[in-house]
């Protein structure tokens, strides 16, 4: 079970189960399947539907992820920060893409697209459906504006600004 875990909602942080007897895990789920499928992790934030339900049998820690299935399918990645409906949803690609590690991805539908599977690190999305294509190697990108770089599919270190910037 773990200490220290709040959990509110129909199969929230179900699956929770620390690795030893009285572990302090500090994780807090709040809402139907909110990290159902997190066995071991610690310190994570999820407040949605299905926020970061996750992937049988893997365990992430350290994600914050804010509204409805905001990182669905996370498996083993950390230190990520999700605010909005869907955000880092699809991460069913595989095992990499799941363990995308220090991304920041802020508005409905910002890195929602289908993602590859590599791991992604360091990528900060801000705006609804910013970065929302299909995603492979585009490790410390920015993409700041609605729909800013929403039809990238490759590259790193890529910077846009702006409404609709580099659609």
């Amino acid at each position: 079970v773990g200490d220290g875990t709040t959990a509110l909602g129909t199969f929230a942080l179900y699956s929770q189960n620390s690795d030893s007897d009285n572990e302090e895990t500090g994780n807090v789920g709040v809402g139907y399947k909110a990290s159902f499928y997190n066995e071991t992790g610690k310190g994570n934030t999820y407040l949605g539907y299905e926020a970061g339900l996750g992937v049988s049998g893997q365990s992430n820690s350290y994600n914050i992820g804010i509204g409805d299935q905001s990182m669905k399918l996370i498996r083993t990645g950390t230190e990520n920060v999700c605010v909005g409906g869907k955000t880092m949803q699809d991460l069913d690609a595989g095992t990499l893409a799941g363990s995308s590690s220090s991304n920041v991805f802020v508005g409905y539908e910002a890195g929602s697209g289908a993602w590859a599977n590599t791991q992604t690190v360091g990528v900060v999305a801000v705006g609804q459906g910013a970065m929302s294509g299909l995603l492979d190697n585009v490790d410390g990108t920015v993409a700041i504006g609605n729909a800013a770089l929403a039809a990238l599919t490759t590259g790193a270190g890529n910077t846009a600004i702006g409404y609709n910037s580099c659609l």
